[in-house]
């Protein structure tokens, strides 16, 4: 449903193939930090790497809460926004 939605609003956002183009690569690639993170900490350092991932492990499960307060609030704002403007 993600994928959707981003890729309906890219192409609502300009008709120039090339510019979607470009969007739809930039859209990918934010998808796949999440994934793209660890796996680069782990090739860059190695055997480190483990203690890296478990501090951040950590951190994220503490800040949880916080952290999707603030995503929520984020897109709250983006849409009330896009709300506003669309008047």
């Amino acid at each position: 449903m993600l994928v959707v939605s981003g890729a309906t609003a890219i192409a609502e956002a300009t008709p120039v193939p090339a510019r979607q183009a470009v969007g739809l690569i930039v859209f990918a690639l934010v998808g796949r930090v999440g994934v793209g993170a660890p796996l680069a900490v782990t090739v860059a350092m190695g055997d480190r790497a483990g203690s890296v991932l478990a501090a951040a492990d950590r951190w994220m499960t503490l800040q949880s809460t916080t952290i999707v307060a603030v995503v929520l609030l984020v897109l709250g704002v983006l849409l009330i926004v896009n709300g506003v403007r669309e008047l």
